[in-house]
């Protein structure tokens, strides 16, 4: 049906977060075979690739937060919190040998709507990338035909404290080219939150 034609066409991130967050809130009261089909659907809607688990884990509206309400009584909210943004560093860390779904990826990583765990997907990315300033340009080209209030600078926060960590001359050398640049200089206090 529609749910096996949008798994095949790369999936429904929303959807299947929506099915997710029905069987954990109305499991207890969901009778037995329509939580059947319901665990059935929440299989097929499933991301089956790294793009699909960034969209569901990075981009999705509430991105990641069902895994906080797991009812797992062996691990505590804090311990949830935690293994979701090293999840969403893992993601990132796989990303970087995906140039071009990086890419792709990239506008909607610069949406205002992005969120914390953008920020960890991000601290992958910076770690893992073989030249953080090849991403960091093609951002900025995002940026310089963006509204302002139509981003978020929070992925290139992650970029930035991941490539700190791995290359904090080459960080260093972009940040000093970033002060006189025309993009990222109206962006600089931003940039420099990681510094």
């Amino acid at each position: 049906g529609i749910a096996h034609a949008l798994a095949a066409s790369g999936g429904w991130p929303d959807g299947w977060i929506g099915v997710r967050e029905t069987l954990h809130r109305g499991k207890s009261v969901i009778p037995p075979d329509i939580l059947e089909r319901l665990n059935t659907l929440e299989q097929v809607l499933a991301p089956t690739d790294l793009l699909g688990e960034i969209r569901s884990t990075v981009l999705a509206r509430n991105a990641g937060m069902l895994d906080l309400l797991d009812d797992d009584e062996e691990a505590d909210y804090s311990s949830r919190h935690n293994a979701l943004f090293e999840n969403a560093k893992r993601l990132g860390i796989s990303a970087a040998n995906e140039p071009r779904m990086v890419s792709q990826l990239l506008p909607e990583l610069l949406r205002d709507r992005s969120n914390a765990v953008s920020v960890s997907f991000g601290n992958g990315l910076g770690r893992a990338l073989a030249d953080p300033r090849k991403l960091m340009n093609e951002a900025k080209a995002i940026i310089a035909r963006t509204k302002s209030s139509d981003l978020s600078l929070l992925i290139i926060r992650g970029v930035l404290s991941g490539w700190q960590k791995v290359d904090a001359p080459g960080l260093n050398a972009f940040l000093d080219d970033a002060v006189l640049d025309p993009v990222w200089g109206a962006w600089l206090p931003e940039l420099q939150c990681v510094a």
